[in-house]
């Protein structure tokens, strides 16, 4: 989510009279609870939000890095048409969990330092 949810807007929401807050998302780290709780404002969050699409995005994501297509559509913009540097390469995994207890962390500096050179990680995961 790229809203920012903090005091400040909903004290402003609350002085308009909003007592309910909805978020499409899983998770509720973009929403300042605390102030919400403060001003009487009830927040709500969809748990399971289409979890087919999350895991149709991850796939796109992946696809679009290994294809280097954001490279690509640069390169066109600009009127550069030469295709060096835009073969893709080989995917070596991914990882899509649940923020909980268990997988707090679960990918750290020393993860990081372990992994193969060139693999691709995309973070499509919500918590809060």
């Amino acid at each position: 989510m790229n809203d920012n949810v903090d005091a400040e807007v909903l004290n402003l929401l609350a002085r308009q009279g909003t007592r309910l807050l909805a978020t499409r998302s899983t998770g509720y780290s973009h929403i300042d609870a605390a102030a919400a709780e403060r001003l009487g404002i009830d927040v709500v969050r969809v748990t399971d939000y289409a979890p087919h699409s999350v895991a149709e995005f991850a796939v796109g994501l992946l696809l679009a890095v290994n294809r280097k297509i954001a490279r690509a559509s640069v390169r066109r913009r600009e009127g550069n048409l030469d295709l060096d540097g835009l073969m893709g390469f080989d995917l070596h995994g991914k990882l899509h969990c649940p923020l909980n207890e268990d997988t707090h962390h679960i990918v750290d500096a020393a993860s990081l330092a372990r992994a193969k050179r060139g693999s691709i990680l995309a973070n499509t995961s919500r918590g809060g």
